[in-house]
């Protein structure tokens, strides 16, 4: 199965509504925010319109030209501190429902794409440590820092909210190398560290059994009722979770049916059943999502065969290759070769 457009992670989307505090921030920063919103092909009526969704690369720019513009290469997490839960549309009524931190998550987690198309969001216990989980599916087009550090501290800040003010995170991990200047640590209240080899949120397991600070008992009956008259989305469709899921987790090489049914809160066995009643399976699946990458990296990037076997979860370059023959009937090269002469006037 293609991917479609609708489905499409070399195209997702964020809401306007993380674009709320721009303006005020950008001005205390020593911007003109009307003249770096147009840079980024932006008009400031979208301010206005929080679920509008404009594609994540956009963002990215903006924020990029931001912190480079004033100086300060933390502009992202200063942006993200204005995102409150109240500006997450919908899924703000999913946290508001929730007994715990930890039920909360989850359930915000789970419908994440309402909000942002481009993140997937889970969190893992070991031990005494629970890790929160960012990857960003746009980031295997491109690099995206300025957005996963718009989306960590998104994360951070509302799991702040629901717990407490008192609330810190042991660290936070980015991928990206450490950027000249900025105050990350402060802004995060813990220690940052970069070049990392995941995106994430480190804390206290416990932090999860806590409670809800913004939960409402009549949470429910008031989400059922958006539901009934179709203001509130639906959960995915299971095919469409588990395609966005592989999208996220193939660059991290740890792409199997058991970590993605733990992402979805049941088991392998489940997730298979669930599969099956669409005439579907994690394989196919995880095959499909692989061809369409490959092709779309061999058109439309400059990487070398061996970064993409790794965004591919490729264990070795031999391995994409072998693959990529059964699957085409040539080689990487001779397939970009063809492409590109019969592409050529």
């Amino acid at each position: 199965m293609p991917l479609t457009d609708s489905a499409d992670p070399f195209r997702p989307r964020i809401r306007a509504a993380v674009l709320g505090g721009y303006p005020e921030l950008a001005e205390r920063l020593g911007l003109d925010p009307l003249a770096e919103l147009a840079r980024a092909g932006i008009t400031p009526e979208l301010l206005a319109q929080p679920d509008e969704k404009l594609p994540v690369e956009q963002i990215n720019s903006l924020l990029e030209r931001s912190a480079l513009a004033c100086a300060k290469p933390d502009f992202a997490v200063r942006l993200a501190a204005s995102v409150n839960v109240m500006r997450l549309g919908l899924l703000r009524f999913l946290a508001h429902d929730q007994p715990t931190v930890g039920q909360a998550f989850d359930r915000v987690s789970r419908h994440m794409r309402f909000h942002n198309e481009a993140l997937s969001l889970w969190a893992e216990r070991s031990g005494e440590v629970r890790v929160i989980h960012l990857d960003l599916v746009a980031r295997a087009l491109q690099p995206m820092p300025a957005m996963v550090e718009l989306a960590t501290g998104v994360t951070y800040f509302n799991v702040r909210a629901i717990s407490g003010p008192i609330w810190n995170a042991h660290r936070v991990l980015f991928r990206h190398p450490a950027p000249a200047g900025g105050e990350h640590a402060s802004l995060f209240a813990c220690p940052v560290e970069f070049a990392c080899d995941v995106d994430a949120i480190v804390c206290r397991a416990a932090d999860f059994d806590a409670p809800n600070r913004l939960f409402e008992a009549n949470g429910g009956d008031r989400r059922a009722q958006l539901r009934a008259a179709g203001l509130m989305p639906e959960s995915r469709h299971i095919v469409d979770m588990v395609q966005r899921l592989i999208c996220g987790l193939l660059p991290t090489g740890n792409c199997r049916i058991e970590v993605v049914a733990g992402h979805l809160s049941m088991t392998s066995r489940t997730l298979h059943r669930k599969l099956a009643t669409h005439d579907e399976t994690f394989s196919n699946l995880l095959n499909s999502v692989r061809r369409d990458f490959a092709l779309r990296h061999l058109v439309a990037s400059n990487r070398q065969l061996t970064a993409i076997a790794d965004l591919l979860g490729f264990k070795s370059l031999s391995d994409f290759s072998n693959w990529f023959r059964r699957q085409f009937g040539m080689s990487p090269t001779q397939w970009a070769k063809g492409h590109m002469s019969s592409s050529t006037p």
